[in-house]
């Protein structure tokens, strides 16, 4: 991963090195940005890209103040997750927003819109997310029952995240993500409103994507880079084995034998033998469902 950044720290470098001569004025320099940002590059995986004017200049000022250091990409510390927020309603039902953010880039790395609060569609959405775009170090969650539970906790354990609930009463930590609900309310939702939706499934569809099309390559005010490019430049994280999900996302849990020999867990009753009343039994399953 040092390894990956030091190269993006190279090509940065190497980019914008020629404009960060403090000997041109300020007509020459904007000159060479503008060339620069007309053109594309090969990028450090080889890949060819194209870099903003506004990302240019941030490369340029961070070179200056901090030198080649300061042109490594920050060290992806966490996820921030969003409490679930009833933003609309389908079907004469309520609709929960369940998302995780990158707190380095704004990409959203997970999401899913559930009918219910609850840790289900909360694990659906951070699956979703880790498959996708990788393992975080850290999880930045609510205090809220569903964010809790021993099973998401172990979940986190199992890949070797450390959770992290938010102080009650401090909703400052929970800004970046908030902007983005205000985002999906002002962008997606009111399309939404105009377009209609058949069920559930449709609004997920959607919204994906509206996610990867929209969102992740428009360039982020603050930022100054789109979510998407700014996510791969930042250090790589490992993606987890279909064996390390699977691993990660089963539930188990301990249940009484009754008289009719049968252990409630959830919703389902599983049969015993006879010779087990009475007794507590193990029964595991996949606690994450799609």
């Amino acid at each position: 991963m040092g390894d990956r950044r030091r190269d993006v720290a190279l090509f940065r470098y190497a980019l914008v090195r020629p404009a960060a001569d403090p000997a041109l004025g300020g007509k020459e320099r904007g000159l060479i940005v503008r060339a620069l940002a007309e053109c594309e590059h090969t990028g450090p995986g080889g890949e060819r890209v194209r870099v903003s004017r506004p990302t240019l200049d941030r490369w340029i000022r961070a070179l200056r103040s901090g030198g080649f250091d300061a042109l490594m990409p920050q060290a992806r510390t966490g996820v921030l997750r969003t409490p679930a927020e009833v933003l609309a309603v389908i079907g004469g039902r309520k609709c929960y927003l369940f998302c995780f953010i990158d707190d380095c880039s704004r990409t959203l790395v997970g999401y899913r819109w559930g009918r219910a609060e609850d840790t289900l569609r909360l694990e659906a959405a951070l699956r979703h997310g880790m498959s996708a775009r990788g393992i975080p170090e850290t999880v930045y969650v609510d205090n809220g029952s569903a964010f809790s539970s021993r099973w998401l906790l172990r979940a986190c354990a199992v890949l070797g995240i450390r959770l992290v609930h938010s102080r009650p009463g401090e909703p400052a930590g929970r800004g970046k993500i908030e902007r983005v609900f205000r985002t999906v309310r002002g962008q997606f939702l009111v399309e939404l409103e105009h377009r209609g939706a058949a069920d559930l499934a449709e609004v997920n569809r959607l919204f994906a994507a509206w996610v990867e099309q929209v969102y992740h390559r428009r360039e982020h005010s603050e930022s100054g880079q789109a979510p998407l490019e700014r996510f791969a430049e930042a250090e790589a994280l490992r993606l987890p084995t279909p064996a390390e999900l699977r691993e990660a996302f089963l539930w188990t849990e301990w249940r009484q034998v009754g008289k009719t020999r049968r252990a409630p867990t959830g919703d389902s009753r599983a049969r015993r033998s006879s010779s087990s009343r009475g007794r507590r039994a193990r029964r595991a399953g996949r606690f994450c469902r799609d």
